[in-house]
């Protein structure tokens, strides 16, 4: 038996319910090989829950819906949780999941739906983690179902599955109904409507702890920007790109340290920038002391963070050391980190030295055979003459002969023909590429037009003649 109790059900309606059953049913059971609904993935998990259901009861008083009772097929005692296993539980109102459908399938027949709304056209899915996945959060989401929806009351769209499956029930004001929602959404940025609805009011990641507070519709005094949640519930990665600091200095001088970063963002986004913000740290690894650590908390424009070890934070250094560099930022799932290797010496041998700058790598990944550049600025700031070597993987690509005090502007083009991965190393400077290897399609392709063009030009000799 389910009954909903007014001031805890306010949005969501037993129509809502039962349009819901309708809907998950239409998805977990192909009718008439009508491909708008059915979906297999779905079907998996829910058919068993549909095959044991026997019927549903509709209790009405004085013509409204007060309660339903569900008939399942089971023994007591059963291993399942018999209470709730045969609890019809919806999370947001049927329109929305239908406009999610509609999206989804794309069908000719429901063109007039679907035609003009943005994103269409693109793919959609009920699976996490693919593009446009169905999720109900994002506003840029709602935006596209809340256009759908608005098709929907111009064309008075009813599903046929509330008529075949919402046990008589299907006479639905459609106008009525679907405006509620996109009423809601306007007022809040998202569909993900609820059962209370209960409102988010702060998230302890940490300690794993969410705290909720039951709102009423009628209050109407959500406290919280529409976007709030979008914005702090992102997730994103901080990648490291590259970290340019010298490999070897003097005991008490200064270490200039650059971090070029970047930030993947994952949700409610599929997109990739320089990052804008973020914390950068770096930690000299000090066995048997303490280690020394300077942290930078914001980047001097995109993508670049720069920071200074003062000398007398290396003065009393002696040897070989591992230098940790970690980035993360707000929503970040994990720091990034990276690792360099760092020789403070007293004296400074009589060995050429360089200073290699604005070194840049580019492109950093792409389809074999790709074309890759490396331009930089080099310096030999040592005392005598000496070489300095461009490796592909400890391969020597170029060399550079320079006097003390010269220095030159180098551009070079390496072609890589096998897909892998590779490290381009210049003096202390390296950065890691990605080779895939060539689209077998695309070789295919271009093969077929050549023995086209083959055929024609043979035609036209023969014509020719």
């Amino acid at each position: 038996m389910g009954t909903l109790v007014n001031t805890m059900m306010v949005i969501l309606s037993y129509r809502d319910l039962l349009g819901w059953y309708a809907f998950s049913k239409s998805l977990t059971y192909e009718v008439d090989d009508d491909e708008r609904y059915f979906y297999g993935p779905w079907a998996g998990v829910q058919v068993e829950f549909y095959d044991n259901i026997q019927g549903i009861e509709i209790h009405e008083e004085g013509g409204e819906i007060t309660s339903y009772t569900v008939y399942g097929n089971y023994a007591f005692p059963d291993e399942r949780s018999v209470a709730s296993y045969y609890s019809i539980t919806s999370f947001k109102p049927w329109q929305v999941y239908e406009a999610a459908r509609i999206m989804i399938n794309q069908h000719e027949d429901e063109e007039h739906l679907w035609g003009g709304v943005d994103r269409a056209g693109q793919t959609w899915s009920w699976a996490a983690g693919r593009d446009n996945w169905i999720h109900f959060i994002s506003r840029a989401q709602g935006e596209t179902f809340k256009q759908v929806m608005e098709n929907m009351i111009e064309h008075d769209w009813v599903p046929e599955y509330f008529e075949t499956m919402a046990n008589g029930h299907g006479d639905v004001d459609v106008s009525t109904e679907v405006q509620r929602t996109i009423d809601f959404f306007d007022n809040h940025g998202h569909m993900f409507i609820s059962q209370g609805p209960f409102r988010i009011i702060e998230i302890d990641e940490p300690n794993m702890v969410m705290e909720m507070e039951r709102w009423r519709y009628a209050d109407n005094n959500y406290p919280l920007p529409k976007d709030h949640w979008e914005d702090r519930l992102v997730i994103r990665r901080f990648e490291i790109r590259d970290v340019l600091m010298p490999s070897r200095i003097r005991a008490g001088e200064d270490i200039d340290v650059e971090v070029r970063a970047r930030m993947r963002e994952e949700y409610p986004r599929s997109r990739t920038y320089d990052a804008d913000e973020g914390e950068v740290t770096v930690i000299i690894i000090v066995p048997d002391d303490d280690n020394i650590i300077e942290t930078v908390d914001a980047p001097i424009e995109a993508g670049r963070f720069l920071l200074q070890i003062p000398g007398e934070m290396t003065e009393d250094l002696d040897g070989s050391y591992e230098v940790a560099i970690e980035g993360t930022a707000v929503g970040v799932l994990a720091p990034a980190r990276e690792t360099r290797s760092l020789l403070v010496i007293e004296e400074v041998d009589e060995d050429a030295e360089f200073r290699v700058t604005n070194f840049n790598v580019d492109p950093i990944d792409g389809e074999a055979p790709l074309d890759v550049t490396i331009t930089a600025n080099i310096e030999n700031i040592g005392d005598v003459t000496g070489t300095i070597e461009l490796t592909v993987d400890g391969d020597t690509e170029a060399e550079w002969t320079l006097e003390p005090g010269e220095s030159i502007s180098i551009d070079e083009t390496i072609t890589f023909e096998d897909g892998g991965s590779y490290e381009i190393r210049l003096g202390n400077r390296r950065q890691n590429i990605e080779v895939s290897e060539e689209t077998p399609g695309f070789t295919l392709a271009i093969l077929a037009i050549s023995a086209i063009l083959a055929v024609v030009i043979y035609y036209k000799k023969k014509t020719d003649e």
